[in-house]
């Protein structure tokens, strides 16, 4: 979603995990230097394109080596109001779109509540876990070892 450049302030990473949809979301908040940074020092590779013009982004990544994937959402901030709410609205349909097509559940009116239920779960714990003062610790499952 683009948008203007907006001040940033520290960068915060933390987990949302569900047992219901076996899914693993790895969030990131701050500007996409800070966000490319911290992935290249875990994962060794680059999480954004610096020609790329957006504000937010979800992707799936399988770490190499390990089974499995986890996905990663980032947003440049959640702390200038609501353009950042209407951000991270938009990315999580993205996140929950693509745990749906990984578990083949199909879109529709059919899933439409479900979609709907899943879209305001992953985002008011998002939204939860950024207004914590204290960062998570990043689950080992992953092989990551920031801290």
């Amino acid at each position: 979603m683009p948008k203007a450049k907006k001040q940033h302030k520290r960068f915060k990473k933390f987990w949302i995990r569900t047992k219901l949809l076996e899914a693993d979301v790895l969030v990131c908040v701050g500007s996409r230097k800070q966000f490319n940074k911290y992935f290249n020092s875990v994962f060794g590779e680059d999480g954004i394109h610096e020609d790329e013009n957006f504000v937010g982004i979800v992707f799936e990544y399988s770490p190499p080596d390990i089974i499995g994937h986890f996905y990663v959402v980032w947003v440049e901030s959640l702390d200038q109001g609501l353009d950042d709410y209407g951000t991270l609205a938009h990315e999580v349909t993205h996140l929950v779109d693509r745990i749906f097509e990984t578990h083949n559940i199909p879109a529709g009116l059919e899933s439409t509540e479900l979609r709907a239920s899943c879209s305001a779960f992953f985002q008011s714990q998002i939204l939860a876990e950024y207004s914590k003062t204290k960062q998570l610790s990043i689950n080992k499952k992953w092989g990551i070892h920031d801290e």
